[in-house]
């Protein structure tokens, strides 16, 4: 009886302490960012490197919800300076470098690191632009969950739409420059299903620990 109480109570305690965090939208957007950056093409697989990023928006977090300017490395037509964004496909890895000095990040930092789970390559008009679109896990700096009231290791599902890719001025075909870019990321929080079937295990041990004490 002693071991089935312990269990039902760590039971309970996990289902009261587990955060109940509404999804939190982070949206990393070209903004007044401009053109900027690069994008290779090589068999297949892209590298982008310094695209600028210059908003974030913030929808769904416990605190400082809104819209922010960002900057940082990179560097586009509008702006003398952006968040970076590089990926690249071969390695699967993404990453964001910016600071948002509205939420007290006043030096570059990692905003978003993460890896590429899938992505698509889309040519339109006759390969003069090009979409790519990129998508997978990632996670957020340490200084930018803080300042939205969020626990640092809330991990994220991102998704970047339209990547929108113009042909370089220097006419060389595999060399794009990015026009505008969005990156939307989700929270993922804690699913009640696998929280309950944490539960069914302690049952079912605090079943097998009863019957052996039993013999």
């Amino acid at each position: 009886m002693k071991i089935m109480t312990t269990l039902v109570g760590l039971l309970l305690v996990l289902l009261f302490t587990v955060p109940s965090y509404a999804t939190t939208l982070i949206d990393l957007g070209t903004g007044e960012a401009g053109l900027g950056g690069t994008v290779v093409f090589s068999g297949g697989n892209a590298v982008g490197t310094g695209i600028p990023l210059g908003n974030l928006l913030v929808v769904g977090a416990p605190s400082n919800n809104g819209d922010y300017k960002v900057s940082g490395p990179a560097s586009g037509t509008g702006l003398a300076s952006a968040a970076a964004l590089d990926f690249n496909t071969s390695n699967g890895t993404v990453s964001v470098v910016g600071d948002v000095p509205a939420l007290g990040i006043t030096s570059p930092i990692t905003l978003l690191t993460g890896s590429i789970s899938s992505f698509t390559i889309n040519s339109k008009f006759g390969g003069l632009q090009l979409v790519v679109d990129l998508s997978g896990p990632d996670s957020k700096g340490a200084a930018l969950l803080t300042a939205l009231g969020l626990p640092t290791d809330t991990q994220f599902q991102y998704y970047a739409s339209d990547i929108n890719l113009v042909q370089s001025v220097d006419g060389n075909v595999e060399v794009y420059v990015a026009n505008s870019t969005d990156i939307s990321n989700t929270s993922v929080t804690p699913e009640p299903a696998s929280i309950a079937l944490f539960g069914s295990g302690l049952l079912g041990l605090s079943g097998f620990f009863r019957r052996r004490l039993r013999k």
